[in-house]
């Protein structure tokens, strides 16, 4: 990392609220910050190269290895002059017990800087975050959706929660093969869930009190409730729904997913199909089940 960069890391550091503990929690979001300001600094493709582990994931719009992809699809050279500055900042996450992994989420500002001066464009990232075996946080998996505009609730850069805890003792430790395993049995489960019951008795049935649900065009959806009155109207019908990674901590109780989903959605002129990515945050509760955390879809455009 550069030394400018390693350096702002430093300052952030010191501005985050002391009360975010573990130590890890404030190493990582002093990395997103890092991460933030080199991407507003340089772009997106440099922070991303510098910021993203080698297996770490972005949607292009599919699934890939960002820095394997990057390689594959070089810039030309010279390369070409940047159209917009992306700016984000952390405000909510969370990290495991074992300090080895975690999330981020907060607002985005895309600003054009051609001589067009277009509209301001408004959303929110979604990162989940993992130890390297040098101790360095890099990017496992980048998601993220519009919003309608900015959020007034998050404009302080400076602010970050930290999720609700209280979870129980005792838990095993994770495995990374069987953790793996575990999860993506978790996804296919969800999936039965949502096909029996429907989609919103569904989630409402896996989603944790404090749950976040990120959708394009909208601002995050907090909680359990607001997120059970989300899909009250919305008649959707799971048509795939299929997990593709994901992996959990050593502490065992935080694990992400990410994978595959085609939901069918009835309107007034007929049926209308969304297919997409998803992006899933896993943490056990008191009695130790698995509960959706966090939940945010990238869908595919018609062709992609």
């Amino acid at each position: 990392m550069a030394r400018a960069f390693f350096l702002l890391g430093l300052v952030a550091a010191a501005q985050i609220p002391q009360k975010l503990s573990p130590p890890a929690l404030n190493e990582m979001v002093s990395t997103e910050r890092a991460f933030a300001a080199m991407g507003a600094e340089k772009g997106v493709r440099e922070s991303f190269l510098e910021f993203f582990g080698e297996e770490g994931i972005a949607f292009t719009p599919h699934p890939a290895k960002f820095r394997e992809f990057a390689r594959k699809n070089p810039h030309p050279d010279p390369p070409p002059a940047r159209e917009f500055k992306l700016e984000w900042w952390p405000v909510y996450g969370d990290v495991a017990e074992s300090g080895d992994l975690g999330y981020n989420t907060g607002p985005t500002l895309f600003t054009d800087v051609t001589p067009q001066n277009r509209p301001s464009g408004h959303g929110y990232f979604f990162s989940v975050w993992k130890r390297q075996l040098d101790g360095t946080w890099r990017v496992a998996a980048d998601m993220g959706a519009d919003s309608p505009g900015p959020d007034p609730a998050h404009q302080d850069r400076l602010r970050y929660e930290r999720a609700p805890q209280g979870l129980s003792k005792g838990i095993p430790p994770g495995d990374a093969d069987h953790g793996r395993s575990e999860i993506l049995e978790l996804e296919s489960r969800f999936r039965e869930t949502l096909t029996r019951q429907g989609v919103r008795d569904g989630y409402l049935d896996v989603v944790g009190e404090h749950a976040r649900l990120h959708r394009v065009k909208n601002f995050p959806v907090l909680g359990k409730k607001a997120i059970g009155d989300f899909f009250v109207n919305r008649k959707l019908t799971v048509v795939e729904w299929e997990g593709i990674d994901g992996g959990v901590a050593a502490s065992g109780e935080l694990a992400y997913s990410y994978g595959r989903y085609e939901l069918k959605r009835q309107e007034d002129g007929g049926d209308q199909t969304e297919k997409g990515y998803f992006t899933h945050v896993w943490k056990r509760d008191g009695s130790g089940e698995w509960k959706l955390v966090a939940d945010v879809t990238s869908p595919l455009r018609e062709g992609q």
